[in-house]
Formats: C-alpha cells, sequence, structure tokens
C-alpha cells in the first residue's frame, strides 16, 4: 500500500533506527553484565547523557545532531512514528489514519528541542519502535 509518507521520510526513519541501533548494540556491549533489565526506563534514558559514558554520549548526542537538522515537521514525524511502533497498531488497514490519530493525540511544543528531547530519551527502544512502525506505516 502506497502511503502518504514517501520515500524521504522512510529514509528519516530509516537514519534514525540506525543511529538508535548502533546506541543499543554499544549500550549493550558496555552493560550486559552491569545492570539488571528490572530498571526503569526513565533511568535508562538518562545513560549516555553525560561525557563519562563517552562512546554512549557520542552516539546519543549523533541522534540529538541529526534530529536538529531536521524540519519541524519531520521532527514529529519521527516522534509520531515512534509512539505508532510503541503502540502496535497492527492489523488497521489505513496507516494514514493510525499516525494521523496519534499525531493528533499527542501534546506538541513550539520548541523542536522539547520534541528531539521526547524521542532520545527512549533511544534504547528506538531502533524496536521504528521497526513496528516501518511495518505499520510503509
Amino acid at each position: 500500500m502506497k502511503t502518504k509518507f514517501g520515500n524521504q521520510r522512510l529514509m528519516i526513519l530509516k537514519d534514525v533506527q540506525k543511529i538508535a541501533g548502533n546506541y543499543s548494540k554499544e549500550y549493550w556491549k558496555i552493560n550486559t553484565e552491569a545492570f539488571n533489565s528490572d530498571l526503569t526506563d526513565e533511568f535508562l534514558s538518562m545513560i549516555g547523557d553525560n561525557e563519562e559514558d563517552s562512546s554512549l554520549f557520542n552516539k546519543k548526542r549523533e541522534l540529538i545532531s541529526y534530529l536538529e537538522a531536521l524540519s519541524y515537521d519531520d521532527v514529529q514525524f519521527v516522534q509520531t512514528a515512534m509512539y505508532v511502533g510503541r503502540d502496535g497498531q497492527k492489523g488497521i488497514d489505513n496507516s494514514e489514519n493510525v499516525y494521523d490519530e496519534i499525531f493528533s493525540e499527542l501534546s506538541w511544543s513550539s520548541d523542536k528541542n522539547i520534541e528531539i528531547h521526547q524521542i532520545s530519551e527512549k533511544i534504547l527502544k528506538l531502533e524496536e519502535y521504528l521497526e513496528e512502525a516501518l511495518k505499520i506505516l510503509f
């Protein structure tokens, strides 16, 4: 099914997914034994926020820089797709309706940096969310 989202947005999602995947791989390589999987998502989202975790910091910074270079509309698209993938809307015939419904439910700030933060704080799960979003939206 052809969607309204187009090839450019498909490439954006794939780029973000790749960056997030690189972060995840590095995170698990470093922390395989160090952490118990019962840690909260909030705590996990803070890992890589300081330069002491330099390889993770650099990979998270790569994601943030990539998103900063996008238009506000494209950042909104990435964030909405992230939630489409997270909430698992499989089996819906019209992917545009799923996207539009989730887009309209989100509270949008006029500050692109706030939206980027919303995406980057979920970096550890972002690859997985976007994988699902790609199946649903494209």
